[in-house]
């Protein structure tokens, strides 16, 4: 995950006086970029083009043109001045080109790296490279940013490199570069031209525009203390004593912690952020000039026993304006109110108040003591607790980063057509080994694959069973669409296996669709073809698992009619089942529309298997999984799950339909709003989204609390995955169960 770098290209700007142009590529922004490129390598000024893997054709163009001067450059004689830089980040990392090669040595575009940021977590660099900084590119002593104590700074020195087309290296010194600023070189390139251009990870961007610049990586500071470091190294005196009221460092230092805690949340994927945002510099910086307005303003007000402080204005601004501007999830969203809520309240000012456990707000009169506390005082390894969630989140951390680690390994294996064991056993005196070729063992699976796959459906047998089931009920209706659906699966899993056979027996041509589901079979992995009809998963196994459960639940329900409690994790379009519910309660009840009725939920302390009969109203569903809590079944509540124990399996649960003046309010905080909004990108809308707490189980307990746990099919938490929202009791808090990123699973593979 990177950061934005623009704030530190445009302070090292400013440092070597010189004038900065900045275009966010994107559609129809090439022509500007052009002209200003134009006029830079003219006048020697800089250039930032930001976001440069949305128009990766005028990276091309960039590269013809920049080797073009450079050519141009080499062969009259003079070193190429200018150069390109590129960084690659989460975000949108910052690159850097700096000074020239040295006069005759036909460099080309030569690029010397002014200083590249360093640390524990790498930051971005200024240029302080010949003609730029005023340093020398070729003895290494530029420094792009002040380094930070123990690792933690912004930026960290490093000394300057040239690279350039013509494989020249080195620079001129000092003196020479002093003596000819302001000039245009040969090749066309004013010495002090500079180009930046950041961009994300994207495999298509290209190579060749790769190898000749100097790249850089951008990425915030890691870990509550690194990331506290960074923000005070870079608060002066003069910035702490800005207001005169009390409550200023106070703010300051929560309103950073805030800022530690959105960043750091993102490393434990969903359970952190459902989206990962690119919380930068650039929201803090809002955020702290509004709390330094809005003190001003109560200066007046000396005299109250109490702040005077307006906390619903302060939250409001922070966490729906200023980060919540970045925010497209409504359930982060609610995540984010909420621990600005925590953080944010009168309580704040008193001196026993903690932000987390362990982690107090210091009050100190210089920054130097505050970055003395930082380094010395905070715990040096951070805990998830810390953040708001379950220590479980480490684990689930550590996971995800050694999948992403094998999953690399794994892609950039060759796949040659055999395999050699590398031993000679004919040298031991036995039979030489026969090894299995990677088609034969592709081939072999296919065949085994094949004898379990379900056979594919008879569209008239399906119109007959449609048929004595009710053709006009709702979810009649549904299974019809969903048999639909995984029929087209089947057929498509049974002609790519018998097509990938023949391809390896030679018969038939082995074209692009055929040679991925080799690769895939062999790693696998499921092929692209099958995962764009159908459903993610982790391992092909888990796939082909799940493909035959699913036909087991459509096919027992066609053969035996309908369940008595259903497989929810099976279905294609759950929220169409949800609506289809909705649709039989209220033809059920006279005078009831679709538009007037919600979700409701009751948690039963069963299991599927102890169900003998239906629910009166509503469906029986089961095979869900709670991440980041467990469910005690005997209080019916929310606890703390156990030490390593990442997934609890949840009893049965019975949903079902009421008007929506009998749900009354959903409680939660923002939770209620946000869960009908969520569902709009499903199928069935978002009024399946809204879930009623009129179940029966919370009848008659006042005390009781009702946290809004959203349902997704899959780990990964979007919009296309959310189906809806259920009232679960708990002992503690909502808000701590929103901090801990609570959430029903469908699926966990």
């Amino acid at each position: 995950m990177g950061a934005d770098p623009t704030p530190f290209i445009e302070q090292a700007a400013r440092r070597a006086k010189l004038e900065l142009n900045a275009v966010s590529m994107g559609q129809g922004q090439e022509i500007h970029a052009r002209r200003l490129v134009k006029h830079a390598m003219a006048e020697g000024h800089w250039v930032l083009l930001q976001n440069c893997h949305l128009c990766l054709t005028y990276v091309d163009e960039l590269f013809l043109l920049l080797s073009g001067e450079a050519a141009a450059g080499g062969s009259s004689g003079s070193g190429g001045g200018g150069g390109a830089a590129a960084a690659a980040t989460g975000a949108g990392g910052a690159g850097g080109a700096g000074g020239g090669a040295p006069a005759g040595a036909g460099a080309g575009a030569g690029a010397a790296a002014g200083g590249a940021g360093s640390g524990a977590a790498a930051g971005t660099a200024a240029s302080g490279a010949p003609g730029a900084g005023g340093a020398t590119g070729a003895t290494g002593g530029t420094s792009g940013a002040e380094g930070g104590a123990d690792g933690t700074g912004a930026g960290g020195g490093a000394g300057g490199a040239a690279a350039g087309t013509g494989g020249a290296q080195g620079g001129p010194p000092a003196s020479a570069v002093e003596g000819g600023a302001g000039a245009v070189v040969h090749g066309g390139f004013h010495e002090r031209f500079r180009l930046w251009v950041t961009t994300e990870e994207h495999k298509s961007f290209p190579i060749n525009f790769l190898q000749v610049a100097v790249k850089f990586t951008n990425e915030p500071p890691e870990g509550i203390k690194a990331n506290l470091y960074r923000t005070y190294s870079e608060v002066t005196q003069d910035f702490l004593d800005t207001c005169v009221t009390v409550h200023w460092k106070v703010m300051l230092y929560a309103l950073a912690f805030l800022h530690c805690t959105a960043q750091e949340r993102r490393k434990f994927g969903p359970m952190g952020w459902s989206i990962p945002y690119e919380y930068n510099q650039s929201d803090f910086s809002a955020s702290v000039q509004f709390i330094q307005n809005h003190l001003d303003s109560l200066e007046f007000k000396k005299a109250q026993k109490v702040s005077g402080i307006d906390w619903k204005c302060v939250r409001y601004m922070i966490a729906e304006i200023q980060y919540g501007g970045r925010v497209t999830d409504d359930f982060d969203l609610r995540l984010l109110i909420t621990i600005t809520r925590t953080y944010f309240q009168e309580r704040m000012f008193s001196p026993e108040y903690e932000l987390s456990a362990n982690y107090p707000i210091p009050r100190f009169a210089t920054p130097a003591e505050y970055l003395n506390y930082i380094s010395q005082d905070l715990p040096q390894r951070d805990s998830p607790e810390a953040l708001g969630l379950h220590s479980n989140a480490e684990i689930t951390y550590s996971a995800q980063t050694t999948s992403y680690i094998l999953s690399t390994i794994v892609s950039i294996q060759p796949k040659e057509s055999a395999a050699d064991s590398g031993e000679d056993s004919s040298a031991s005196g036995g039979k030489p080994a026969v090894v299995e070729t990677r088609e034969s063992i592709v081939h072999r699976m296919c065949t085994d694959m094949l004898s379990k796959l379900p056979p594919a459906y008879v569209a008239y047998r399906v119109a007959e069973q449609i048929d004595a089931l009710g053709s006009l009920k709702p979810m009649t209706i549904f299974l019809r669409q969903e048999v639909d659906r995984i029929n087209k699966v089947i057929v498509l899993v049974g002609s790519t296996l018998t097509d990938l056979r023949l391809a390896i027996d030679g018969t038939v041509v082995m074209n692009d669709i055929l040679k991925d589901a080799l690769d895939c079979i062999y790693d696998a992995r499921v092929p692209s073809v099958w995962t764009r009809s159908s459903w993610d998963s982790t391992t092909l196994g888990f796939w082909y698992t799940e493909l035959i459960e699913r036909n087991s639940q459509f096919s027992s329900w066609l053969e035996n009619g309908r369940p008595i409690c259903f497989w929810m994790t099976g279905f294609f379009n759950p929220q169409g089942f949800l609506t289809a519910m909705r649709q039989e309660v209220s033809r059920m009840h006279e005078g009831w529309s679709l538009d007037s009725v919600i979700l409701a939920s009751k948690m039963t302390r069963a299991n599927a298997e102890d169900l003998k009969e239906p629910p009166s109203e509503g469906v029986y569903v089961y095979g869900l999984f709670l991440e980041g809590a467990a469910w005690d079944r005997r209080s019916s509540r929310l606890v703390e799950p156990k030490p390593k124990i990442l997934y609890d399996s949840m009893a049965v649960l019975n949903i079902y339909a009421v008007q929506e003046s009998q749900g009354g309010k959903r409680p939660g905080g923002g939770g209620g709003g946000g869960g009908g909004g969520a569902a709009g990108g499903g199928g069935g809308g978002g009024s399946a989204g809204a879930t009623g707490s009129a179940s029966s189980e919370n009848k008659g307990d006042s005390s009781r609390q009702l946290y809004s746990c959203p349902i997704y099919r899959k780990p990964r938490r979007t919009d296309r995955t959310y189906v809806a929202s259920v009232d679960l009791g708990c002992t503690k808090t909502p808000d701590h169960w929103i901090m801990r990123g609570v959430a029903i699973l469908c699926d966990i593979k």
